[in-house]
């Protein structure tokens, strides 16, 4: 069984308090960062690199997670939750405003790296304090509106930058002000965040492989969610136009499926509160696979193909939901915060590979080759969780979101 957190037993009104907190910092980093990827790109754009570089340079955020991730348990153990994620936000904002007024590749490139650890350390520390703070008959529902409040950020981050436009330091400076605003909530939560201290030193022997092996189940949801969001979000458009839609029409299936990845995600998170876990996971990755041959079916109709969107949006969303549940019921507090970083890489290195390989299928078979590859790898997870079921390997402590970690 899971040992029982410090914060799970506070009373009441803190506990309310802290979850508040951790998802008003979610919202305000995703607002920065949904902020951030357009308007890096068109700044890179105005200064006359080519897209090979571009790319290359939206990617470097999710390297820095890969590169800071294995690091997390010490930077707890050396200098603390709190000051780990003050520093982290404090590095995001400064290497935002700077971003506009430095000139040369390297200098930049420096700059999205110093971004993407930012963002990674409040991701990873965020994330923890809610699974710390959250009790194995709510954990579901919390991280429901975890994985909603961030989608939302997400979302409005674009908007934003619309209201704001895209050309000089304001920008810049508008989308640090909102990470600023994510030090004065963590301020007043010092001694939540210095919860997290204690949990270091009861951390279990073996590293993150050890960790991976206990619950791969809570991995793979997570790579294969970064892999589907970045592969939608990414060609979802570019889709519609080769299938035959107007441009407004094709950005519409992009906003269609972000639509799903929000709102679905609480009644997921409650599901997950309340039935076997690997059947809903695995009930969401057969949505998933379903959803996508269904836009491949129902093209180019868009009253075939948004419906669809929405739902292949919530299953997408899904499994980062319930993964994330997964791995916070699966690991007692002294492993969390490692097993948080390792659910974060695994999630980024998939944003990484997974554009590039839908990129090469729809090249190969224009347009449905990025759809092929996105029901394939819907199809491998499916067999996947069968065989794992099957043959003993995902054990039922998984499933109901009990063991020690």
């Amino acid at each position: 069984m899971t040992e029982q957190t410090v914060s799970a037993s506070s009373p009441d009104a803190e506990r309310r308090r802290v979850i508040a907190a951790v998802l008003l910092i979610v919202f305000c980093s995703g607002t920065a960062f949904g902020m951030a990827l357009p308007l890096i790109a068109l700044d890179l754009e105005r200064r006359g690199y080519d897209p090979v570089v571009i790319g290359a340079m939206a990617a470097f955020s999710s390297v820095a997670a890969l590169v800071v991730g294995p690091f997390m348990q010490v930077v707890l153990r050396r200098i603390g939750a709190v000051k780990a994620i003050l520093g982290g936000f404090t590095a995001y904002a400064a290497s935002m405003v700077a971003f506009p007024l430095v000139e040369g590749l390297a200098v930049l490139a420096v700059l999205r790296f110093i971004h993407g650890v930012g963002f990674t350390i409040g991701w990873v520390f965020s994330e923890a304090l809610l699974n710390h703070t959250a009790r194995d008959d709510d954990r579901g529902r919390l991280i429901g509106w975890y994985s909603a409040v961030f989608m939302g950020g997400m979302a409005l981050g674009p908007v934003v930058l619309t209201m704001a436009g895209s050309e000089g330091v304001l920008p810049f400076a508008i989308g640090a002000a909102i990470v600023l605003v994510c030090l004065a909530i963590v301020l007043p939560m010092r001694s939540a965040y210095g919860g997290l201290d204690d949990t270091a030193a009861s951390h279990r022997a073996g590293g993150m492989l050890a960790l991976l092996w206990l619950a791969p189940v809570g991995f793979v949801a997570a790579a294969l969610s970064g892999a589907a969001e970045s592969i939608f979000f990414t060609l979802l458009p570019l889709y519609g136009l080769g299938v035959g839609l107007t441009e407004t029409a094709a950005i519409t299936l992009a906003t269609a499926f972000a639509i799903g990845a929000i709102v679905f995600q609480v009644p997921l998170g409650w599901l997950a509160d309340r039935v076997d876990r690997l059947a809903l996971l695995a009930g969401v990755v057969a949505v998933g696979l379903v959803s996508t041959l269904a836009m491949a079916a129902g093209a180019p109709d868009p009253w075939l193909l948004l419906p669809a969107a929405v739902v292949c949006g919530a299953a997408v969303g899904g499994l980062y939901t319930v993964g994330l549940v997964v791995i916070g019921a699966r690991f007692a507090s002294g492993s969390l915060i490692v097993a948080n970083a390792l659910f974060v890489m695994s999630y980024t290195t998939a944003t990484i590979g997974g554009p590039l390989a839908a990129g090469a299928a729809m090249t190969a078979w224009p347009p449905h080759g990025f759809v092929a590859l996105a029901a394939g790898l819907f199809g491998l997870a499916l067999v996947g969780l069968y065989a794992g079921r099957r043959l003993g390997w995902l054990g039922a402590d998984v499933a109901a979101g009990k063991g020690k970690g």
